[in-house]
């Protein structure tokens, strides 16, 4: 991990001698920071601490009105499965904020995040997080990305699998998800089209060949949607529901539940109870349009 050091400054604290530590502002402006993960290694037996936590374990009454940070940029590469090619997720123009941090008082909310970001340097994504105190440290977040080139998304979508995003458009991307440490759901809106995969090698993550992903492509619309909504099956709404691994960050819970819902978007497997109610829905729909015109027909004769 290496990091930059951000100009930055801070206001000066209020209220501390009231025995409550209340700090005001603190500003970072254009941090830049390198974060290597050998994401291969699970640590099973380690137990990442929620943010909820960690301000609670604070022995003093303590409060932060709002921690802002500018410009930012933020590297990210982490080998997965059985890769020897560490994947590589910039994200650059980095503007967030963390606001009303505090931890005395149990039925407001620990603290809010919000930011904004250019997910590999070209691509706008949004998020808002709220983290809460109660049972299991519940969280709340949502998000968005603007309309892309689906190549962006392959980092996330082939993860640690052997399948990567060759082609196609992504035209829309909105999530809401909820949970605490242990579990998390909610849903995942993802629109794209044209989605073209190609095999490749799980070390290196390099294709397969021609010939292969000439079949891979022929035969591709049998294991994922090509098209998100399709002609044929209408919208698939990726619904989220993971339990969270306690070996990793919070941060890490998001990707997995986004994951979760792309792929559920995604993959045939993963969508064929609903498109059999789909598709049983428009044959009925038919049956009822054909039976309407048929009555209008017979009335005017």
């Amino acid at each position: 991990m290496g990091c930059f050091g951000p100009t930055w400054y801070m206001t000066p604290p209020d209220m501390v001698d009231t025995g409550l530590v209340q700090l005001t502002n603190l500003y970072l402006n254009q941090p830049y920071a390198e974060i290597f993960k050998d994401g291969r290694l699970p640590f099973p037996d380690q137990v990442k601490t929620y943010p909820q936590d960690l301000l609670s374990s604070i022995s003093i009454d303590l409060g932060f009105e709002r921690i802002e940070v500018n410009g930012g940029v933020l590297v990210i590469e982490e080998l997965q499965g059985e890769r020897k090619i560490a994947v590589r997720v910039e994200l650059t123009e980095l503007n967030a904020s963390v606001t009303n941090v505090q931890n005395w008082d149990k039925e407001a909310p620990a603290f809010v995040m919000a930011g904004s970001t250019m997910l590999q340097g070209s691509t706008l994504a949004e998020i808002l997080a709220e983290y809460s105190y109660g049972y299991r440290n519940p969280f709340t977040l949502t998000g968005r990305m603007d309309s892309t080139d689906l190549s962006i998304t392959k980092k996330f979508l082939e993860h640690s699998g052997n399948l990567s995003v060759k082609s196609g458009q992504v035209d829309g991307l909105t999530f809401n998800l909820r949970g605490n440490q242990d579990t998390t759901f909610g849903n995942v809106d993802f629109r794209y089209s044209n989605l073209e995969v190609e095999l490749v090698d799980k070390q290196t993550g390099e294709g397969k060949g021609e010939l292969v992903n000439f079949f891979t492509g022929a035969f591709g619309g049998l294991v994922y949607h090509k098209d998100n909504p399709s002609k044929k099956y209408g919208l698939h709404l990726g619904q989220v529901g993971v339990a969270n691994k306690p070996y990793k960050a919070f941060i890490g819970h998001w990707m997995e539940g986004l994951l979760d819902g792309l792929l559920n978007s995604v993959l045939r497997t993963k969508t064929l109870k609903r498109d059999r109610e789909y598709r049983k829905k428009v044959r009925e729909q038919k049956r009822e349009d054909r039976k309407a015109q048929s009555s209008s027909e017979n009335l005017e004769e």
